[in-house]
């Protein structure tokens, strides 16, 4: 499922207990928590914790999906599709296309979950997620930084009047 990062919002499950992030579970995110994860090579399966409506089977296939669609019980839906499908589905599921360059494995991604935006007081508390503590630069170092950050942004701008010289 990497390969539709930045494209997608790709997300990963995340340890209750401890929120590390299950790197082996990625799958893209959809609105209202569903999952598109990959079920063989050339299906994908959408899953939702809801009742499957007979207006999401319409558009599927108004939208000329084929489909399969499971029920593993009352409240839940479960869908089989073409993966060449994917692009018609965005829509009807409603793939997340904002954030598709966080990492999947990112705890940014904790905030699209319930059951920790539920309990974020009690992870608060827990210390969790632990934030990375940065690296604290000299002041040689910070000019140096800031030197090659001014080369790069004069380099782009460059790079841009070129562009538009080219094109014109």
């Amino acid at each position: 499922m990497l390969r539709y990062k930045n494209k997608y919002r790709v997300v990963c499950h995340f340890d209750i207990e401890d929120l590390t992030p299950i790197k082996e579970d990625i799958f893209i995110y959809c609105s209202g928590e569903g999952e598109i994860w990959r079920y063989s090579d050339t299906v994908l399966g959408y899953y939702k914790n809801s009742r499957t409506s007979k207006v999401l089977l319409e558009k599927l296939d108004n939208a000329g999906v084929e489909y399969e669609w499971l029920s593993e019980g009352a409240r839940e839906t479960v869908i089989h599709f073409k993966e060449a499908d994917l692009d018609k589905v965005v829509d009807i599921f409603h793939i997340r296309t904002s954030g598709t360059s966080i990492s999947p494995f990112s705890t940014k991604n904790l905030k699209l979950f319930k059951w920790y935006t539920d309990n974020k007081e009690h992870y608060d508390e827990l210390g969790l997620p632990k934030k990375r503590e940065g690296k604290e630069l000299s002041e040689e170092d910070k000019a140096k930084l800031v030197e090659r950050l001014k080369k790069a942004r004069e380099q782009k701008e460059i790079n841009n009047m070129e562009r538009t010289e080219n094109n014109e």
